[in-house]
């Protein structure tokens, strides 16, 4: 009438036995602890990575963690920043939040887009979304000499 299981001698699991056939059996409890240590190991993974660029995201993180922002949620879209336009161009965004206490992805995003813009240089567009633009999925570009595009910028005798 009852399923017992045991790790080492020591009981982790007791359900009733069930006699349909196919049919899952867990204790609702089991499934929160579980998803509880998955994000965990999340947090801890995105803080990691976060802390690889460099002694600026220590202190950087120590601001963010006395905001009320959300320390997970910010960790993961800062590293997605990262993702986008790279771990140099986090970084120095963090070095020019620091002295102004501006915490947050989002105030990152509008130093690396101020920054991006004051060189003159182009926004990445960053990844395609395949759902939205299902054209593109198995579009080919055909690879070129980067000499073919010299002859474009090249001034010519009229």
């Amino acid at each position: 009438h009852e399923v017992k299981i045991f790790k080492e001698e020591r009981l982790i699991a007791s359900h009733l036995r069930c006699w349909d056939k196919y049919k899952p059996i867990e204790e609702p409890k089991h499934t929160e602890e579980v998803l509880e240590e998955k994000r965990k190991a999340s947090d801890a993974k995105a803080k990691d990575i976060f802390l690889s660029l460099g002694t600026q995201a220590e202190a950087y993180l120590k601001g963010l963690f006395k905001t009320p922002r959300s320390l997970s949620h910010e960790l993961k879209k800062i590293n997605a920043l990262v993702t986008v336009y790279g771990k140099t161009e986090v970084l120095q965004a963090i070095v020019q939040a620091l002295p102004f206490a501006a915490f947050g992805a989002e105030y990152l995003k509008n130093i690396i887009l101020q920054n991006l813009t004051r060189r003159g240089e182009v926004q990445p567009i960053g990844p395609v979304d395949s759902r939205e633009r299902p054209d593109l999925v198995d579009l080919e570009v055909e690879e070129r000499r980067l000499e073919d595009y010299d002859q474009l910028t090249e001034e010519k005798d009229e």
